[in-house]
């Protein structure tokens, strides 16, 4: 039941893309460049269809937990890039695999963003003009304490629990989650997750927290690891891919486990700091990686961390197929490309 209604929810999605493309060649809408189309697609899902791309990223970030869903979640972003390469036809733009592409992966990233910060419609068409998202998005000044510190030693049972509770996570997702399964993992009285943690919320924070900051020691491991290799965006390109296939194959499942709290937060008030501290996280990281050989804005920043961010749930969804894989290193180096040429040229992206 669950799989026939998500094939009708991601088929309507595709339908209705179908649609537009197909009204554009027949001149029934006005004609917009793909950069507008997908801002209209961002601030939808701060809007009228929250529930819906909240709905869709459930089902995209569970696919990766059976074969069916991979085949599933293949076939649509296989038809959606099909679909993408007609509309930008339709619209009088080159058609450019990568460049559709990346447009669609920054939706996705950028969409995620939007859901898990419960953004306004005006939030992301602030961002969109050129406002800087640390402020439109009100996201905190500085990292808290207890962010910027090394974790404190938890006494045993409640690291079992707290491990309990991840597990749980990358397997089942958040619903799975509940005081009594987690007493059953680890042999615990039924009231000892609650006595530690008072009350799921506090639970799912902490197991977010401490998700966040492996991949972030992850991250660091690369960057210190290749201290002189980001002086050109060939570097920076391999860099990224680099770890990106490492992200979405070895942690492919933590990776879901961690989204899937983002998608919890845009329901939870509980969870969103956090959530809103890893998004203000990474787009400084991407702002001193990209300085290196641009100018960079918090904007610029923002666009290349959202390309990532739906880079990365495309391939985890999908099984992280070696053809996708292969493809990474060139899809960043174009976005890159890009990106200098526009600046040299005093265009603004």
């Amino acid at each position: 039941m669950l799989a026939d209604a998500s094939q009708r929810l991601m088929d309507g999605y595709l339908s209705r893309f179908r649609s537009i493309a197909r009204d554009h060649r027949h001149g029934k809408r006005p004609v917009l460049a793909l950069e507008v189309f997908s801002t209209l697609l961002v601030m939808n899902a701060a809007g009228a269809h929250r529930t819906s791309t909240t709905a869709w990223y459930e089902i995209i970030l569970n696919s990766p937990r059976s074969r069916e869903g991979t085949k599933r979640a293949s076939k649509w972003f296989s038809e959606l890039l099909d679909i993408w390469s007609d509309l930008a036809a339709a619209m009088g733009e080159e058609s450019d695999p990568a460049r559709i592409q990346n447009a669609i992966d920054r939706v996705v990233g950028l969409q995620l963003m939007v859901i898990a910060l419960r953004l306004t419609k005006e939030q992301v068409s602030a961002v969109a003009a050129g406002s800087d998202p640390v402020a439109a998005w009100q996201l905190p000044a500085e990292l808290k304490p207890a962010d910027a510190e090394p974790p404190q030693k938890l006494d045993n049972s409640k690291t079992r629990i707290l491990q309990a509770a991840i597990d749980l996570l990358i397997e089942e997702g958040p619903g799975s989650v509940s005081y009594r399964k987690i007493a059953e993992r680890t042999g615990a009285a039924q009231s000892a997750p609650a006595y530690y943690f008072g009350s799921i919320s506090d639970l799912l924070n902490a197991a977010q927290i401490e998700l966040f900051r492996s991949s972030k020691t992850r991250y660091r491991k690369h960057t210190s690891e290749n201290p002189n290799r980001n002086q050109s965006i060939s570097d920076i390109a391999d860099l990224t891919t680099a770890i990106i296939i490492r992200e979405a194959t070895e942690f492919g499942l933590n990776s879901v486990a961690h989204y899937s709290l983002w998608l919890e937060a845009g329901r939870n008030d509980r969870l969103r700091p956090d959530v809103q501290l890893a998004i203000r996280d990474q787009i400084f990281a991407w702002k001193r990686r990209l300085s290196l050989v641009m100018p960079t804005s918090n904007n610029t920043a923002l666009y290349f961390q959202a390309q990532f961010l739906g880079q990365l749930i495309r391939l985890i969804a999908t099984g992280a197929e070696i053809s996708a894989l292969s493809d990474i290193r060139h899809l960043h180096f174009q976005s890159l490309e890009t990106q200098l040429k526009s600046m040299r040229s005093g265009e603004t992206s």
